[in-house]
Order: structure tokens, then C-alpha cells, then sequence
């Protein structure tokens, strides 16, 4: 079955799961980020995800929540 998003899961050195999504190419998908724009990014521990964020934005989140 396919997901009706892109998904990637990776881990941090200190052991918290980042999960990052956003819609297909074609628009279908419920997650809030755009292909090639904008993603949505949950890390484990967190309250709640970050939504509709630029890659400028995620690394900066995930520089300043080590």
C-alpha cells in the first residue's frame, strides 16, 4: 500500500525519532507540506509537529532542540 504522503523517519544522536512528511508530486496527501517546498516534521518527546516548515526552518528547529 502506498502512503498517500512522502515519509521519512531518521534518529537523532541522542536516540529521538524525526518524522517528516509532506504531500506527492500530485498533490494528494494529507500532510501539511507542499512537494518540493515545505514538510511537516514531528521529533519524538516533542509536544506537537511543526507544520508547512522550509528546509531553512527544519534545520534550524533541529540545531536548536539538540
Amino acid at each position: 500500500m502506498r502512503l498517500e504522503h512522502n515519509h521519512i523517519v531518521l534518529t537523532m544522536p541522542d536516540g529521538r525519532e524525526v518524522s517528516i512528511i509532506q504531500n506527492q508530486r500530485t498533490g494528494e496527501g494529507m500532510a501539511c507540506g507542499q512537494y518540493r517546498e515545505t514538510c511537516e516534521i514531528w521529533v519524538d518527546g516533542e509536544p506537537e509537529p511543526l507544520y508547512n516548515k522550509t528546509l531553512t526552518e527544519v534545520l534550524q528547529y533541529l540545531s536548536e532542540i539538540k
